[in-house]
């Protein structure tokens, strides 16, 4: 892959483009530049008032999801505090020393893998921003510029994605070029195959919480969020604030519905219905709405078998169930955990369906593997420093 343009022809250069320098000698994108994790996170600093918040989002999310499809990066998007990709809109000198032009000529720019501004993009926003094939299409110039956020150059191919001139993509259509899978997968390998069960240290114990989230599991424990790599012995650890700016609470419980897109995190009688990391619209709801008594001072532990197509609820030694379709809980419950998990014992910590379809409970430094067709423990770990 070509990595640097020297020379462009001056009719090239009044087409919008791409604002990362193109000549040999300009330092601020190298070769072997790129992210030491394959977990990486990101923030949408402010909005372009063209489009809807959603929008944005969405073209966003999008484009990252053209890189982690053929690698094994995975994007995680923060609220607050400092993330490694900060994106944002600006206009004319906009803080880093290369000011943008106004209306065309150069739409964005982006800095390669680093410390401080190494990996945030910066989007010129005296450009009509669009979802569609009007003015400049916001995924189409996303895609581009996180590409050098992950440490590419340009590309002298004019197929490629990273040729510094713009070009319309259908996001909904797209495909990555080979000459661009090529020089990612330089950088970070191909996407693994598989998905691995997360490697625990007893550090994080007794867990607070444990659910699924975008394909991998998180972890909760006093105010921190642990994002396990679904493919990779790999984990990363942020705050639950800077995740979702709503909620600064210590998380008890949470567990994901996937017909919804949605994660629910509880936390004493109170609980929150988000989707992904997007910090919910409407305040804390009150647990009685799964039908949980006042007695009950906190969830200890959630999942939602969606084999059985019901959420269960665990507290001390009990154990209640509740059915999400017809948002009721079931008759007959609570129970106790014995009679429903046999073998689990009378108190669990965390609990959630991993994508093998097998239930992990927790309980202080133990794992429980539990078969439900055959209901039946079918394994039990105890869990060790890392």
């Amino acid at each position: 892959m070509d990595w640097d343009i020297v020379l462009k022809k001056t009719s090239m250069m009044d087409q919008p483009r791409c604002g990362v320098p193109d000549v040999a000698e300009y330092t601020i994108i190298q070769r072997d530049l790129k992210w030491s994790s394959k977990i990486i996170s990101y923030q949408i600093v402010n909005y372009t008032p063209d489009l809807p918040l959603s929008e944005v989002d969405k073209a966003i999310q999008k484009a990252l999801g053209v890189w982690s499809k053929v690698t094994p990066l995975q994007f995680i998007q923060l609220q607050n505090g400092m993330a490694d990709m900060m994106i944002s809109f600006g206009v004319r000198e906009h803080g880093d020393f290369f000011p943008f032009d106004g209306p065309t000529g150069v739409l964005a720019h982006a800095f390669p893998p680093g410390d401080h501004i190494g990996g945030d993009i910066h989007i010129d926003d005296d450009e009509t921003w669009t979802v569609d094939f009007s003015d400049y299409n916001l995924f189409s110039v996303a895609v581009h510029e996180i590409g050098h956020s992950l440490g590419l150059g340009h590309s002298g191919n004019a197929q490629a994605l990273m040729f510094p001139f713009y070009t319309y993509f259908n996001s909904e259509a797209f495909t990555l070029p080979d000459d661009d899978v090529l020089g990612i997968q330089e950088l970070y390998g191909s996407k693994p195959l598989g998905i691995i069960t997360p490697t625990l240290c007893s550090q994080e114990l007794p867990l607070d919480a444990i659910a699924y989230w975008e394909e991998s599991v998180i972890t909760f424990k006093d105010r921190k969020v642990r994002y396990h790599h679904p493919n990779l012995p790999e984990s990363k650890s942020f705050s639950t604030n800077s995740l979702w700016k709503n909620i600064s609470s210590p998380i008890d419980a949470a567990y994901n519905y996937p017909g919804k897109e949605t994660l629910y995190l509880f936390s004493g009688r109170k609980f929150w219905a988000v989707n992904g990391s997007t910090s919910p619209n409407e305040g804390p709801r009150n647990i009685d709405e799964f039908g949980i008594p006042k007695y009950v001072q906190k969830i200890d532990a959630a999942f939602h078998d969606t084999e059985r197509k019901r959420t269960f609820f665990f507290t001390g030694d009990l154990c209640w169930s509740y059915d999400e379709e017809l948002k009721q809980p079931d008759t007959g419950f609570p129970v106790s955990l014995e009679s429903q998990f046999p073998g689990i014992g009378d108190k669990v910590d965390a609990a959630y369906i991993h994508n093998n379809g097998l239930i992990y409970f927790y309980h202080q430094t133990t794992q429980i593997e539990y078969d439900s067709s055959r209901k039946v423990v079918t394994k039990i770990s105890e869990i060790y420093p890392c």
